[in-house]
């Protein structure tokens, strides 16, 4: 969200830039969001949710909203220009982003979403390691389950996703 904030003022100027930074940085909010509500196990108390009921439709239009703005992206890539080059083209009867060819453009919108889910879930699941120097072991450890629950509640309320539903 803070991401969101900060790049306020560039989004201020139009262009199809402008734009695709605005959706990335919705998509991932949105996203984000949804992975975090679901690492609290149906104990959504913490979170500020009066229900289970309530909770898991705020989980449903976190996913709804960045799955729109993911369409929306995904369409910005295929008509228009970012930087003089078009980032999405359709090569015969697939849609293509850089080396990556898909039969439908569904499935590119999904990719992005994934994606977003997938590094939400990376900062739950996992923490940093102090590593020695020039050790070649990645310097990041599972979080225990135990601590998942109240790493995923600090980080929907840090990145202010309540604020993020209609």
């Amino acid at each position: 969200m803070l991401c969101l904030v900060l790049v306020a003022p560039i989004n201020a100027r139009a262009g199809p830039e402008a734009e695709m930074e605005k959706l990335a940085n919705y998509v991932e909010a949105q996203a984000s969001c949804a992975s975090y509500l679901d690492y609290m196990y149906s104990d959504y108390e913490g979170a500020g949710f009066a229900s289970d009921k309530e909770a898991e439709l705020a989980i449903d239009e976190h996913r709804r909203l960045a799955s729109y703005a993911s369409e929306k992206l995904v369409n910005l890539f295929m008509t228009q220009d970012i930087q003089g080059m078009r980032l999405g083209v359709r090569k015969g009867n697939q849609f293509c982003m850089n080396e990556v060819c898909l039969e439908k453009l569904e499935y590119l919108e999904a990719l992005i979403l994934l994606g977003a889910l997938r590094e939400a879930t990376e900062r739950v699941t996992r923490k940093p390691l102090s590593c020695p120097s020039g050790e070649w072991v990645p310097c990041t450890a599972a979080e225990p389950v135990n601590n998942r629950y109240y790493k995923a509640k600090d980080l929907y309320e840090t990145g202010n996703c309540s604020l993020l539903l209609p």
